[in-house]
């Protein structure tokens, strides 16, 4: 099936449009050029001047990915993102809705929207930003890094706002003319993102091709995740972003092909670490069926001191991070299960 990725350029299609669509897609493995981060990808590209311009591009993006989830796939475009490598600077949400209310029709469909913020440093959070400070889920915010995966010093950031970062500074990319040369800020963080999100849904992985034709909002967000749980941590980025990290594809390819293999078995606690523990502890898990299960732990005179309810899905990672940090030090008893059935294990928290 091939996949989509509309590039939408505010200015100077010819110039700006191809340096960031070259990063999404550009043909790799051919002996010229650089590679894109997807070496075959189709691009529908988009220009425009005005908002409203913008909107119809979006509604014919809806329209193709709707055709192609109402037909199974024999109508319309297997559309996954939008690559957006423009935006607003400190502007809020709220003075946009007619942009803003886009965002969770494209969801709806299974569009997620890659979006930067702005190429000046500030606070999104404070100041605003056009999209960062939208509420839709299937916004992805990232902010530009440097060569040594720090957030580049002419980048805005933001806390909640911003997910993560992207590598964008000095990036090589295609240039008018058949040429080649180096093209950065968010402009060239945002297709990064975009082309992995493209990367993910080509992956080894009939059930998530299934799953995008028969849930594909529900997909969309998961893949979402799967970007976000693989960001790898950067000092830099600490309480600049949401996740606090840098994107990282080879991660997140990683963690789509685990909860791509996911089989139902006996109720089971695989692996359970480090532990002893003084801070977060990795439960690995296996259940018998999909739904809903609880998770306890109990101290040793049998108090439950932390809970927490675990949605399992077909399509889902069988794994958590559990944070003991606050308990103190002592021998514990952790309870997996559902309503009836349960396994436990010993935990040593130092």
């Amino acid at each position: 099936v091939p996949i989509f990725i509309p590039v939408l350029k505010l200015i100077n299609p010819g110039e700006h449009g191809l340096s960031s669509a070259a990063i999404v897609g550009g043909v790799g493995d051919n002996g010229r050029g650089i590679t894109g981060v997807n070496w075959d990808l189709e691009l529908m590209l988009f220009s425009f001047t005005k908002i409203s311009d913008l909107v119809k591009s979006y509604d014919y993006v809806i329209d193709q990915r709707e055709k192609f989830n109402n037909s199974n796939g024999t109508e319309g475009a297997f559309v996954v993102a939008t690559s957006n490598s423009f935006g607003q600077n400190r502007v809020f949400c709220e003075s946009k809705p007619v942009w803003a209310a886009m965002f969770d029709e494209l969801g709806a469909v299974g569009v997620l929207s890659s979006y930067g913020v702005g190429n000046v440093r500030y606070d999104a959070d404070v100041a605003g930003d056009m999209p960062a400070s939208c509420p839709s889920d299937y916004l992805l915010i990232s902010c530009n890094t440097d060569e040594d995966d720090n957030l580049f010093s002419s980048s805005a950031y933001g806390a909640v706002s911003v997910d993560l970062g992207a590598p964008g500074e000095g990036t090589v990319t295609a240039r008018p003319n058949n040429t080649y040369g180096v093209f950065g800020g968010n402009s060239a963080a945002t297709p990064h993102v975009s082309g992995a999100i493209a990367l993910l849904y080509a992956g080894d992985c009939a059930q998530l091709e299934t799953d995008a034709r028969q849930a594909p909002a529900a997909t969309a967000l998961r893949i979402k995740d799967l970007l976000l749980q693989s960001a790898e941590q950067r000092p830099s980025l600490q309480n600049r972003t949401l996740t606090g990290g840098r994107l990282h594809v080879g991660d997140a390819m990683n963690l789509l092909t685990e909860s791509c293999n996911n089989t139902l078995g006996e109720l089971a606690i695989l692996r359970l670490g480090p532990n002893p523990t003084d801070d977060l502890l990795r439960i690995n898990y296996q259940v018998p069926e999909n739904g809903t299960y609880e998770l306890e732990l109990f101290d040793a005179l049998g108090r439950r001191c932390q809970h927490q309810q675990v949605e399992v899905n077909t399509f889902g990672i069988r794994r958590l991070d559990w944070d003991v940090s606050r308990l103190v030090a002592g021998v514990y008893w952790l309870r997996f299960g559902d309503g009836g059935a349960g396994v436990w294990k010993q935990v040593v928290v130092i």
